[in-house]
C-alpha cells in the first residue's frame, strides 16, 4: 500500500507539470480552440508527464535499493507519509531533470542528447538524495501546494482555449446585394517587390505592370511578421489578423482525440526550451506517431471575401488560393490549393470521379473542365526545361551544371510552372464564361523561384515577364465594369542575407486599377495586409464588418466610391470551415499532400 501511495504521490508531481505544460501550450497555440480540444490536449500532456516521472523516480528508487540493502528505519517520517514522499521525489525530479537540461543545452549539446542526459543525471541525484529532501516535506505542505497548482491548471487550461469567440450573428440590418457595382479580380502574387518591378520596367519590360502602374495606383503594402504565406494570405482574404483568422502554420498535425489538427507543434518558439515538451514533439514524430500535413482550410475561423460575398448573392471565383483544401460550396466556382494542375494530372491517373470525393474543387465537376485547357508542359527532362527563357542568361556551362547537379530544382520548378500556368487559364476561363463579381487568385511563382534560384536573380526577373505575359492574357477578358486589385504578401532581398531573405519583412506591392480605382497615383502611404479584403469589399458595394481588422484603403479609391460606402456592420455572422472530405487519406490525396510537404522542406518552412 505504501508502494501505491509513493506512485500516486509521483504521478501526481509529474500531472501538474502536465497541466502547467498544457496551459503555456494552449496560451500560445492559437489553434487549439474550444474547451473540449484544449481538455483533451490537457489530459494528454498530464498522462505523459505523470507516467514519466513515475517511471524516472522508479528507476531511482532501483538504483538507491541496488546501491544499498539498508531497510528504511521504522521511524523514519517518510514511511509514514509514503504519498506525499512520492510527491516530493516527483518534483525533485522536474526540477533537477530541467535544471540539467538547460546547463546541457548551454553545453553546446544537442537538444535530444541534452534530455537524455538531464533526465540520467536526475535520476542519479534523485537516487542519491531523494530520501532526504522527502523528509523535509513529510508534513504535507508540499501536496496542498501541488494540489491547488493542479486544479489551477485544469480549471483554467481548458477554458482558456475556448479564449475565440465565435462571431455574432449576421447584421440584420445588412441588406443582401443584388448585383456588384463592379467586377473585382484579386490577384496575389506571392513575394512580388517593388524594387525588382521598377528596376524591370526602368529596362522597358513588364507591358501589363507598366499600363496598370501609368493608369492606376500604387503603393507599398506593410507585411506581418513572421512572413509566413498561410498567415498571411489569409489575412488578405478574411481581413483579420492571424491570430483571429485562424491559419497560422505552413502544416498541422492530427492529435488522438482532438478535433480539430493542431498548427506550430514543432516550431522552436513555442514550446519550452528547458521542459523537455519540444523533445517529446520531436521523438513522437521521428517515431512515426504524429504525423505533419500542409496546413488545411479547416483551420480557418472568418469568412473569406469568396464566403461573405456570395452570400450576398454575389458570383465568386477562387483560385489556389492558400489553405483552401479542402474546397468548400461557394456561390461559383473553387480551385483548391492541393496541387491543382498535379490534381488533374492524378485524377486522370486514379480514374475518373476522384474528384467527387477528393475536394479538389467545387463544383465537383469543375476539375474535369478545368483538365481540358490547354497547358504547355516542358516534361520532365532537365535539358528540356534549362532551354526555356527563364535560363537565358545562363551560359552553357553553367547550364550543363545544373542539369547535372540539380535534379530536384528542375522538378519543383516544373510544378511551379505548370501551377501558375494553370491558375492564370483557369481564370480566364471562368472570367471569359461566367459573368463573375468576385475573381481571387494566388500564384506563388515568384517567392517559390526566389528560394530556388541560388541568388540568380536573373531567373526570378525572367519569371517576372512571365507572370506579366499571364497577366496580360488574363486582362484581355476584363471589361469597362472591372477593378485589379494586385497584391503580394511580402518583398524579397536577393544581394545578401539569410536562407529565407525574407523574413525581416520588406514591404509587398500594392496596386490597384481599373473601375472605381484612382488613376496615375503613386502613394507614399502604406496600406496594411488586414487592408485589403476591405477594400476589395469597398469596390463591391458590401460593408466592413466590425469583426475584421482592417479598414478600406481610402486613397487608392475613386471619389464615388468613397462617397458610396456603405456603414459598417457588427459581423459577417458566424463562418463554419469545411471539413476534411471522406477521401482524405486517399492514395492522390496523400500524394498531393506529400509533395507540398516536400516542396516546404525544400523552402526551408519544414523539418
Amino acid at each position: 500500500m505504501d508502494a501505491l501511495l509513493c506512485g500516486v504521490g509521483t504521478w501526481l508531481a509529474g500531472a501538474a507539470a502536465g497541466a502547467v505544460a498544457a496551459f503555456a501550450l494552449i496560451r500560445v497555440n492559437g489553434s487549439i480552440v474550444g474547451a473540449r480540444d484544449g481538455a483533451v490536449v490537457t489530459a494528454w500532456l498530464v498522462a505523459l508527464y505523470g507516467a514519466a516521472v513515475l517511471l524516472a523516480v522508479g528507476a531511482a528508487a532501483l538504483l538507491r535499493r541496488l546501491a544499498s540493502k539498508a531497510r528504511r528505519a521504522p521511524d523514519d517520517p517518510t514511511a509514514r507519509a509514503p504519498f506525499t514522499s512520492g510527491l516530493a521525489h516527483g518534483l525533485l525530479f522536474l526540477a533537477l531533470a530541467g535544471g540539467g537540461h538547460g546547463l546541457l543545452l548551454d553545453l553546446g549539446h544537442s537538444r535530444m542528447r541534452a534530455l537524455a542526459g538531464g533526465v540520467a543525471l536526475a535520476v542519479a541525484l534523485v537516487a542519491a538524495f531523494g530520501r532526504s529532501f522527502a523528509r523535509r516535506f513529510a508534513g504535507g505542505a508540499l501536496l496542498r501546494a501541488v494540489a491547488l497548482l493542479v486544479a489551477i491548471g485544469f480549471a483554467v487550461a481548458a477554458p482558456f482555449a475556448a479564449r475565440v469567440a465565435s462571431d455574432p450573428p449576421l447584421d440584420p440590418a445588412a441588406p443582401a446585394v443584388a448585383s456588384a457595382p463592379r467586377r473585382v479580380v484579386l490577384i496575389g502574387l506571392d513575394g512580388a517587390d517593388w524594387r525588382t518591378l521598377d528596376g524591370l520596367l526602368a529596362k522597358g519590360r513588364l507591358p501589363t505592370f507598366r499600363r496598370l502602374v501609368s493608369e492606376g495606383v500604387r503603393a507599398p503594402l506593410q507585411t506581418l511578421l513572421p512572413t509566413w504565406s498561410p498567415r498571411l494570405w489569409n489575412t488578405v482574404s478574411t481581413g483579420c489578423r492571424p491570430e483571429a483568422h485562424g491559419v497560422l502554420d505552413f502544416t498541422e498535425t492530427a492529435l488522438p482525440g482532438v478535433e480539430r489538427a493542431v498548427q506550430r507543434l514543432r516550431k522552436e518558439p513555442l514550446l519550452p526550451a528547458h521542459g523537455g515538451l519540444h523533445e517529446l514533439v520531436e521523438l513522437l514524430f521521428r517515431g512515426g506517431w504524429l504525423h505533419e500535413v500542409p496546413v488545411t482550410a479547416t483551420q480557418r475561423r472568418k469568412p473569406a471575401l469568396w464566403n461573405l460575398a456570395g452570400e450576398r448573392g454575389l458570383r465568386v471565383a477562387s483560385l489556389n488560393w492558400y489553405a483552401s483544401w479542402p474546397a468548400e460550396p461557394v456561390n461559383g466556382y473553387l480551385v483548391s490549393d492541393n496541387n491543382p494542375s498535379r490534381a488533374t494530372y492524378l485524377e486522370r491517373k486514379f480514374g475518373g470521379g476522384l474528384a467527387a470525393s477528393a475536394g479538389f474543387t467545387y463544383p465537383e465537376s469543375l476539375l474535369d473542365e478545368l483538365m481540358q485547357l490547354d497547358q504547355h508542359d516542358p516534361g520532365e527532362e532537365r535539358e528540356a526545361i534549362v532551354e526555356q527563357p527563364f535560363f537565358q542568361d545562363l551560359t552553357d556551362e553553367e547550364k550543363a551544371r545544373w542539369v547535372a547537379t540539380r535534379g530536384k530544382f528542375f522538378a519543383a520548378f516544373r510544378t511551379v510552372q505548370l501551377t501558375d500556368q494553370f491558375v492564370f487559364a483557369s481564370a480566364a476561363h471562368l472570367l471569359q464564361n461566367d459573368p463573375l463579381d468576385l475573381l481571387a487568385l494566388f500564384v506563388s511563382g515568384i517567392d517559390n523561384l526566389s528560394h530556388r534560384s541560388h541568388r540568380r536573380v536573373e531567373i526570378v526577373e525572367r519569371w517576372y515577364d512571365y507572370t506579366d505575359r499571364l497577366l496580360g492574357q488574363l486582362l484581355q477578358h476584363a471589361d469597362e465594369r472591372t477593378a485589379v486589385v494586385l497584391v503580394s504578401d511580402h518583398g524579397w532581398e536577393y544581394a545578401e542575407g539569410p536562407l529565407l531573405a525574407h523574413e525581416h519583412g520588406p514591404d509587398g506591392v500594392f496596386l490597384a486599377w481599373g473601375a472605381g480605382v484612382a488613376r496615375g497615383v503613386t502613394l507614399a502611404e502604406r496600406p496594411r495586409l488586414e487592408d485589403i479584403a476591405p477594400t476589395v469589399q469597398a469596390l463591391l458595394g458590401l460593408p466592413t464588418a466590425a469583426t475584421q481588422d482592417g479598414t478600406p484603403f481610402l486613397p487608392a479609391l475613386a471619389p464615388e466610391v468613397r462617397a458610396a460606402l456603405p456603414p459598417p456592420i457588427a459581423s459577417w455572422g458566424p463562418y463554419v470551415a469545411p471539413a476534411l472530405p471522406d477521401s482524405s487519406t486517399s492514395a492522390a490525396v496523400s500524394a498531393l499532400q506529400q509533395e507540398g510537404l516536400e516542396k516546404l522542406r525544400e523552402l526551408g518552412y519544414v523539418k
